[in-house]
């Protein structure tokens, strides 16, 4: 009875297939294996380059509000030169797929796309930059490449920084008809001091949410830059002024201290571009947010920007001394700055002169 179990047993396990599959997988032929392999590194080569591209593409996208295309002609033809950059590059990425099994092809495909991006990083970071600044500057930015990669190189560069803050901007909001017309008010006052700055020669950086940052660096700027950091300033706490009297009617009530505060900061900084807006970073820029803790209407200078326009301006500006407590530090030494002279004639910056030297 034993041995018929083990025979039918036997039998049974002869019935079911083996497991080939280890011995069909090394049938495969070479060539279609390759193709597979290909197949699939293609799939993560076209992956990574659309994730690439679609970041691109967030971040031009976020910052479309900043972009102003019909404020000049080269901002308007640059747009439109990337927007045709971004649909090649698109054709190219969906190229990939058809060549997926020509090697060679591939390598093409992929290096002109490395180039297209690398082409359209460049133009969105130029666009953003004429954007930044007047567009007086715009012809020699995209004429003078050496003037144009001391914005774009992330190079290191003196400037003055500064720092423009709306005092008690919540009580401000809190006092507004609704939402809807607090962000008129703000959009409107953050549209007239970027005028303002870009007229004084400043380069803008961002929008704090209640506030701006510009800086006037010395390249750019001319040797004027402080001249041009204290003045712009002083418009801009006149331009607060006007627009806040100007949207009374969007107000509840009217707060006679509210106003800009104001701090100047002056060192070394660096230039960042990384996919978006210009923007500096460095001990200055610090300074200059910290001061801007200053009283409605006032404008601060830190010690750095004191010494570099004290002896220069004495005689169109009043600085006078005073102990003010900043944010993370104990009580320290600040300088009150206002113009008592507006017939002082600042030397201009060179991209505004022609080659004669007179005024473009």
């Amino acid at each position: 009875m034993k041995a018929s179990l083990k025979i039918a047993n036997s039998v049974e396990a002869s019935k079911v297939p083996p497991d080939r599959s280890a011995e069909n997988s090394k049938r495969i032929k070479p060539h279609v294996a390759s193709h597979l392999h290909n197949g699939s590194k293609l799939a993560r080569i076209k992956e990574s380059w659309r994730r690439h591209f679609a970041e691109l593409e967030d971040t031009f996208k976020s910052n479309l509000l900043l972009l102003n295309p019909h404020s000049s002609p080269k901002l308007f033809d640059l747009d439109e030169d990337i927007a045709v950059l971004r649909k090649h590059i698109k054709a190219q990425s969906d190229a990939l797929e058809e060549h997926w099994q020509d090697r060679k092809e591939q390598q093409r495909e992929i290096a002109s796309l490395k180039t297209s991006l690398a082409r359209l990083q460049q133009k969105q970071a130029l666009a953003y930059l004429l954007n930044s600044v007047s567009d007086q500057a715009h012809d020699t930015l995209f004429a003078d490449e050496a003037f144009r990669s001391q914005f774009l190189a992330g190079s290191q560069v003196d400037a003055f920084v500064v720092c423009v803050d709306v005092r008690r901007s919540t009580e401000l909001m809190l006092r507004a008809q609704s939402p809807s017309v607090f962000t008129q008010f703000m959009k409107r006052l953050c549209g007239e001091l970027t005028d303002v700055f870009k007229s004084n020669y400043g380069v803008v950086d961002r929008f704090t949410g209640d506030g701006i940052i510009a800086f006037f660096p010395g390249f750019y700027s001319g040797p004027d830059a402080g001249y041009y950091a204290v003045s712009a300033s002083c418009r801009a706490q006149v331009a607060f002024e006007a627009c806040y009297k100007d949207h009374r009617r969007f107000f509840s009530s009217m707060l006679k201290d509210v106003g800009l505060g104001i701090g100047i900061g002056f060192g070394a900084v660096h230039l960042l571009n990384m996919g978006g807006p210009l923007t500096v970073v460095g001990k200055a820029v610090v300074h200059a947010c910290r001061l801007a803790a200053a009283p409605a209407g006032t404008i601060y200078l830190n010690q750095p920007a004191f010494e570099k326009v004290a002896d220069k301006l004495r005689h169109v500006l009043f600085l006078s001394e005073e102990e003010v407590l900043m944010k993370h530090e104990k009580a320290s030494v600040c300088y009150r700055a206002s113009l008592t002279r507006h017939d002082y004639q600042p030397e201009r910056p060179f991209w505004t002169k022609d080659e004669n030297g007179e005024a473009r």
